[in-house]
């Protein structure tokens, strides 16, 4: 399930607030009275995956530390990542090891069964090849025949093994998973994948500074990222929401997105 909280809610939930202290104090009252005592709010990610979420000069940085940092601190908390492998972020915050995931997180029907999400970003999925494409792979079907690198629990996963069942007989698409990305990009390096699946930004990301790969086709199965919410938390979902649609009214949100080169990525619905 999508959670999105409009202009005219958030102007409900704080009528008549002015100044940016009264505001500030309106959001905070949003968040679960635990979370609000504590004063931090745990975040669920793998930080393994640059420009989303990944380790520098010992501290956590990328798309989601910006974005999701700052809602928190609109909030009037501070953050504290976990990281975690991919694949088992959604039964780790099921666990309540962490109050949300935050970790480029594509808001799918399987996901959205089981949590919610608060829409944050769009994307869509990327096809990388060798660098000069030597197997002539230019779009999902010319996968077929190849093996291709995944993600473990990945959309990029399900969308690849959905392509197998199209491939006609004697060109078996070979879809092989790894626990994190780098593995993925480790096989593609070693030659033991023809291809790999992931994410816009992180394919355009990593192809920079990985001269061997190139990026083939961009943009397939446009989807939203969402910040993973328990079902039985609404009120956390909310204030997350309301956060971010204030970074949007006050350019924190354009801020962040411009920062990471992935202004196009922005909506427009909070």
């Amino acid at each position: 399930m999508v959670l999105a909280i409009s202009a005219t809610a958030l102007l409900f939930i704080a009528p008549g607030v002015s100044g940016a202290a009264s505001k500030r104090s309106a959001l905070a009252s949003m968040v679960p009275a635990a979370i609000r005592k504590s004063g931090v709010l745990t975040i669920g990610s793998d930080l393994t995956v640059a420009p989303y979420d990944f380790i520098s000069k010992g501290k956590v940085a990328g798309i989601d530390d910006t974005l999701c940092g700052e809602a928190a601190k609109t909030l009037g908390l501070k953050v504290r990542f976990i990281n975690l492998s991919f694949a088992g972020l959604i039964t780790a915050l099921e666990a309540n090891k962490f109050d949300v995931i935050c970790s480029g997180m594509y808001d799918t029907p399987v996901r959205a069964a089981v949590v919610d999400f608060v829409p944050y970003i769009q994307t869509g999925i990327s096809i990388v090849t060798a660098t000069g494409n030597p197997d002539n792979i230019k779009s999902l079907t010319d996968l077929c025949g190849h093996t291709v690198a995944v993600t473990l629990g990945s959309a990029e996963q399900t969308l690849a093994t959905s392509q197998v069942a199209l491939c006609p007989a004697g060109k078996t698409l070979t879809v092989s998973t790894f626990p994190e990305y780098a593995d993925a990009i480790a096989a593609m390096e070693g030659g033991r994948a023809q291809a790999l699946l992931g994410d816009d930004p992180t394919m355009a990301y990593d192809v920079k500074s990985v001269p061997s790969l190139e990026v083939v086709d961009s943009g397939i199965n446009t989807v939203v990222n969402g910040i993973a919410v328990n079902r039985n938390d609404p009120q956390l979902a909310g204030a997350l929401s309301a956060a971010l649609y204030t970074m949007e009214r006050n350019g924190t949100y354009a801020a962040g997105l411009k920062k990471w080169g992935v202004a196009a990525d922005a909506i427009t619905t909070f």
